[in-house]
C-alpha cells in the first residue's frame, strides 16, 4: 500500500520540485536585471538562479523520458559551475560549484536502468539530508559569519537543495511519463509563480528595508560628522577673526588663553600652536604629543604649511592614517600687524571625529568615509584600520554606499552588515512563506488531479454502465428503461427489431476474439447508419443487436430491416481479411398490447428466432401464435426441469428380436414422460425442447443411468444388450466414456451388453470428436449402433470408416420394400454394403409378417417394431423376457 502511495504521489512530486526550479530561476532571473547595479544585496544570486532553472529542466525532462533535455541541463550546470567559482554573489563559494557539478555528472549520464535509478536516489538523499542541515542552521540561527553574509539567499538555496533532492528521488519510485490535462498545470504554474513571486517581493523589500536603514545610517553619520565639523570650523575661524583686530598690548594674553580654553573645551582639537612666517613654533598651550609632532613636521605638512601661510586650508596626514592616528589639521591665517604671529595651526582627532552615537535600530552596520579608493576611514569603530576600497568589496559581498555633502564637499560613504543577524528573522519568515507556497501548489495539483482522475472514472463508470464497451452502444438495460419510459408517456405504435447475425460465432472461434469485435464495431457502425435518426440501437448480446423505434408503422418497420439485411450482406475488411455475415430479424409491434420492454423484446426474439428456422438473412414478424407456442415452450420447459430435478422421467424398453428366432436379444431405453396433469408429454416433442435448452444433458444422465440399473437389477441374461440413445451434446461434453465407465462399475454391468446409438448426422456434424468418443467405447467393449441409417447425408463416404457394429435401417425404408418396387434397389445396395463390411443390420419398424420375411430373405440379422414389441414399462418387459417362450 506505501508502494501504491508512492507511486501515486511521486509524479506530483517530481513536477512540482521541477516547475519550482524553473520559475524560481526565471524569477531569480528578472529579478537580478531589474534591479540596479548598485543596489544589488541580490534575494537569489546570478549562479542560483541558473543552477534552478537547469535543474527544473532536468527534472522537468527526466520524468517526460526526454533524456536529450536532461542532459542538455547537465551541460548548463557545468557552465553554471564554473562561473560560479569565480563569482562573487555567492553564499558558500565552493559549495554551490560542487552541487552543479556533481548533479550535471549525474544528468549527463542519465539513462533508465536500475542503476541510473539507485544513482538518482542516492543523490537526491544527500540533497534532502544538506538540505534538512541548512534547515537546521537557518532556525536555530548558528553563527555562519563570514561564510553566510545573506541568509535570505541561503534560505533560497535551501529550498532549492530540498525540491531537488525530493524530485529525484520521488522520480525512481514511478518513472512512467505523466498525462496531466492542461488546468493542473496551469493552476501548478500559476500557484507557484504567485508563492515565488510572494517571496522575492517580501524578500527584495526586507533587503530594501535593510538599505534603507544603511542608507539612514550613512546619511545620520554625514550629518553629524558635518555639524561637529561645522561647529569646530565656525568656533575657530570667530577665533583667528578676532585675533586679527586685537590691540597689540593684549593680544599674546588672549591668545594664550583662547588656545588654552579651546584645547581644554573642544575635545577633537589635540593641540593648537601659533607659527610666524618662517614657520617658527611662536607659543603653544600645550605640549605637543610625540605622535603629534611627528605629524606636524612630517615634511609634506611643512610644505602645506608654509604654502598655506595666509589662506585657510585643511589637510588629512597620510602619515597619520599609516599610523593609526587620524589627524585632521587646520590652517588659519592671523592677519593682525600689530603681531608677528602668521598662522594658526590646529590639529583634530579624527578618530573622535568618527565617533558618533547612533541609536540601535542604526547601529547594525560597519560604516566608511572614503578620502580616496585607498583610504576608507571607519566609522565608530574600536579599532581605526584604514582600508582600501577594493579590499573592502573583497571583504563584503553586499554593501550600501551614499554620497553626502559636508561642510559644502562631496563626501562617499560606504557600510556594510556588521552582524547578517538581521537577516535571519526575515529569511526565516520568508521560507515559512516560499515552504507553504510549494506545498499549497502541490495540493492544489493533487487536488485538481484527484478530481480529474474521479471525474475519468465516473465517466468511465457511467460509459461502462450506459454504453457497451465494444460497440460503444447503449447496453440493454437502458434501452429497456427508455423503451419503459416511452410505453408509460405515449399510445402510439412502436416496433423492435431484433437483430441476430447469422454464421458469426464460426467467425469469433476461429479468427479470435480481437477480430470478432472488431467485426462487431463494423457491424454496430452499418447498423446505426441504416437506421432512421429517431431510433434507438442497443447490444443485447454477443452477437444480438435491438433496434428501437418509435411510433413506427409495420411498413416502416419491413423497410428499416430490408435496409439492415441489405446494409450487413456487403464485405467487411478486418485485418486485410474479407468477411461477410447476414442476420436474421425478428419484429415485434406495440400491438399486441406488450406492458414492459421486456415483453416486448421477448416477442421480437420469438420472432427472431422464426427468421432464423426460415434459413437466416431474413425478418419475420411476431405473431400471436408464436407467443402462444413460446408460452408452451416455456411451460413445458420448466415442468420439464422439476421432472428432472425429482427424478420423474421414466424408461420404457421396446425389445428387439433376432429375425430368424424372433426371440428378444435386447432392448431400446426410450425416455418418457408424464406432465402435471399426468398425460404423456410425445418424445418428439420434449427431447427437441431440451435439445434446445441445454436440459438435454441433465436428461440424458438421468436415463442413462435408470436404464443401466433397471437392467442390471431384473434382467440376468448374460448376453441380452441395452441399447441407449446418445444425443449430440453428450459427444460434446467430454464426460460420456468416464460416465459410462463408472455406472458400469457401479452396477456391476458387462460393457459388452451395453450398446449406444446415433444418427448419421450427429456423426457428420463433428466427425473427428464423433470418431474418438465412439472409439474409446469400443474399446471398452460397447457396441455402437447407427440409427435411421440412409437418412442423413454423405452416409456412403463415412460408412467404411464408421466406428460402428451394427446399421439400423430407417423405418422409411421398411414402410416402402411392400409399396413400392423402386425402393428395393437402394434398400438392397444399403445391405448388401453394409454385409459386406461385416456390419451386422437391425431393421426399425417391422409392423409385418411380410416386412419381416423380406429381411430375413436379404439375411438381416435383427428386426425391431411393433410386430414384435411395443416400448413396455420395466414390469411388463420382466414378464415377457421371462415367459418361457416368445
Amino acid at each position: 500500500m506505501l508502494n501504491a502511495l508512492l507511486k501515486h504521489a511521486s509524479t506530483s512530486v517530481v513536477q512540482t520540485a521541477a516547475f519550482s526550479c524553473l520559475l524560481f530561476g526565471l524569477f531569480g532571473f528578472f529579478n537580478y536585471l531589474f534591479l540596479e547595479p548598485s543596489a544589488r544585496i541580490n534575494s537569489a544570486s546570478l549562479s542560483l538562479s541558473a543552477a534552478a532553472l537547469f535543474i527544473g529542466t532536468a527534472l522537468y525532462g527526466q520524468q517526460a523520458h526526454r533524456y536529450w533535455l536532461t542532459r542538455f541541463a547537465g551541460m548548463g550546470l557545468i557552465a553554471t559551475g564554473l562561473y560560479a567559482l569565480n563569482a562573487k554573489d555567492l553564499q558558500l563559494p565552493l559549495f554551490l560549484p560542487s552541487c552543479c557539478f556533481l548533479l550535471a555528472a549525474v544528468y549527463l549520464a542519465t539513462g533508465q536502468t536500475q542503476t541510473h535509478r539507485i544513482v538518482w536516489k542516492t543523490v537526491g538523499s544527500i540533497f534532502i539530508l544538506i538540505s534538512l542541515v541548512s534547515f537546521g542552521i537557518i532556525w536555530l540561527g548558528l553563527p555562519t559569519y563570514p561564510q553566510i553574509q545573506n541568509p535570505i539567499a541561503f534560505s533560497a538555496a535551501t529550498i532549492v537543495g530540498l525540491i531537488t533532492g525530493l524530485g529525484m528521488l520521488f522520480y525512481c519510485f514511478n518513472q512512467t511519463p505523466p498525462r496531466r490535462s492542461k488546468l493542473s498545470i496551469a493552476c501548478l504554474i500559476f500557484a507557484l509563480s504567485a508563492s515565488i513571486s510572494i517571496w522575492f517581493a517580501q524578500s527584495n523589500a526586507d533587503i530594501n528595508e535593510i538599505r534603507s536603514r544603511g542608507e539612514v545610517n550613512l546619511t545620520q553619520s554625514a550629518d553629524v560628522i558635518g555639524q561637529r565639523l561645522q561647529s569646530q570650523f565656525s568656533a575657530l575661524t570667530r577665533l583667528y577673526r578676532r585675533w586679527s583686530e586685537l590691540p597689540a598690548s593684549s593680544v599674546e594674553q588672549i591668545i594664550n588663553i583662547d588656545t588654552e580654553d579651546y584645547t581644554r573645551d573642544f575635545s577633537l582639537i589635540q593641540w593648537m600652536g601659533v607659527y610666524d612666517e618662517e614657520q617658527n613654533l611662536l607659543f603653544s598651550p600645550i605640549t605637543i604629543s610625540q605622535i603629534d609632532d611627528e605629524i606636524i613636521n612630517q615634511p609634506s605638512i611643512k610644505k602645506w604649511r608654509a604654502e598655506n601661510v595666509h589662506t585657510t586650508s585643511r589637510v588629512i596626514s597620510a602619515y597619520s592614517l599609516k599610523q593609526g592616528s587620524p589627524r585632521l589639521i587646520l590652517s588659519y591665517p592671523i592677519t593682525n600687524p600689530s603681531i608677528v604671529s602668521d598662522q594658526l595651526i590646529v590639529v583634530l582627532d579624527i578618530k573622535d571625529l568618527m565617533r558618533i552615537d547612533r541609536i540601535p535600530y542604526l547601529d547594525i552596520f560597519n560604516s566608511y568615509v572614503e578620502l580616496s579608493e585607498e583610504y576608507l576611514l571607519p566609522i565608530s569603530s574600536d579599532s581605526f584600520d584604514v582600508i582600501s576600497l577594493s579590499d573592502l568589496n573583497s571583504m563584503h559581498a553586499y554593501k550600501v554606499s551614499a554620497s553626502s555633502a559636508v561642510l559644502g564637499q562631496p563626501v562617499k560613504l560606504h557600510a556594510v552588515i556588521a552582524d547578517p543577524a538581521v537577516f535571519w528573522q526575515a529569511a526565516r519568515v520568508n521560507q515559512t512563506i516560499l515552504i507553504a507556497g510549494i506545498l499549497l501548489a502541490f495540493l492544489l495539483l493533487e487536488s485538481i488531479e484527484s478530481n480529474r482522475k474521479l471525474t475519468e472514472q465516473q465517466g468511465q463508470l457511467i460509459q461502462m454502465a450506459n454504453f457497451d464497451s465494444v460497440t460503444q452502444l447503449m447496453r440493454r438495460d437502458v434501452l429497456e428503461r427508455h423503451i419503459n419510459q416511452w410505453l408509460l408517456e405515449n399510445t402510439d405504435d412502436a416496433h423492435i427489431l431484433f437483430i441476430d447475425l447469422d454464421g458469426f460465432k464460426p467467425i469469433n472461434d476461429s479468427l479470435g476474439l480481437h477480430t470478432g469485435n472488431e467485426l462487431l464495431k463494423h457491424v454496430a457502425t452499418r447498423l446505426l447508419e441504416a437506421s432512421p435518426s429517431s431510433a434507438q440501437l442497443s447490444r443485447f448480446s454477443s452477437d444480438e443487436f435491438i433496434l428501437f423505434l418509435p411510433q413506427s408503422s409495420k411498413e416502416t418497420s419491413s423497410q428499416v430491416a430490408e435496409r439492415l439485411l441489405v446494409a450487413l450482406q456487403k464485405k467487411f475488411e478486418i485485418d486485410y481479411i474479407d468477411l461477410y455475415l447476414t442476420a436474421s430479424i425478428g419484429i415485434a409491434s406495440r400491438e399486441l398490447q406488450v406492458s414492459s420492454a421486456e415483453a416486448f423484446i421477448q416477442n421480437a426474439d420469438v420472432a427472431m428466432t422464426k427468421a432464423k428456422e426460415l434459413g437466416g438473412n431474413a425478418f419475420a414478424f411476431f405473431t400471436q401464435a408464436m407467443g402462444l407456442k413460446y408460452q408452451s415452450d416455456l411451460t413445458l420447459r420448466n415442468q420439464l426441469q422439476v421432472a428432472i430435478e425429482k427424478r420423474q422421467l421414466e424408461v420404457h424398453y421396446q425389445p428387439f428380436v433376432d429375425l430368424k428366432t424372433e426371440k428378444i436379444i435386447g432392448v431400446e431405453a426410450l425416455a418418457r414422460w408424464r406432465d402435471n396433469d399426468g398425460n404423456w408429454v410425445p418424445p418428439d416433442v420434449f427431447i427437441p425442447l431440451a435439445e434446445h435448452t441445454g436440459q438435454i444433458m441433465p436428461l440424458s444422465a438421468l436415463i442413462l443411468e435408470k436404464a443401466i440399473s433397471e437392467i442390471a437389477q431384473y434382467i440376468t441374461h448374460p448376453n441380452f444388450v441395452l441399447s441407449i440413445n446418445l444425443s449430440p451434446k453428450q459427444l460434446q461434453s467430454g464426460y460420456l466414456i468416464s460416465q459410462v465407465t463408472e455406472l458400469a462399475q457401479k452396477y456391476k454391468v458387462p460393457f459388452g451388453r451395453l450398446q449406444f446409438e446415433l444418427t448419421e448426422t450427429m456423426i457428420v456434424d463433428d466427425a473427428k470428436s464423433a470418431f474418438k468418443q465412439l472409439a474409446e467405447l469400443r474399446t471398452l467393449g460397447c457396441k455402437i449402433a447407427i440409427d435411421d441409417f440412409g437418412t442423413g447425408y454423405s452416409s456412403l463416404s463415412y460408412l467404411n470408416d464408421l466406428p460402428a457394429d451394427i446399421i439400423k435401417i430407417d423405418r422409411s425404408f421398411t414402410r416402402r420394400v411392400l409399396t413400392d418396387s423402386a425402393s428395393h434397389p437402394v434398400t438392397e445396395a444399403v445391405i448388401s454394403m453394409a454385409l459386406g463390411m461385416n456390419k451386422s443390420i437391425t431393421v426399425e419398424g417391422i409392423e409385418s409378417a411380410e416386412e419381416a420375411s423380406y429381411f430375413v430373405k436379404r439375411h438381416c440379422q435383427a428386426a425391431q417394431g411393433f410386430y414384435y414389441y411395443r416400448p413396455m414399462p420395466l414390469e411388463q418387459l420382466i414378464e415377457v423376457v421371462e415367459q418361457p417362450t416368445t
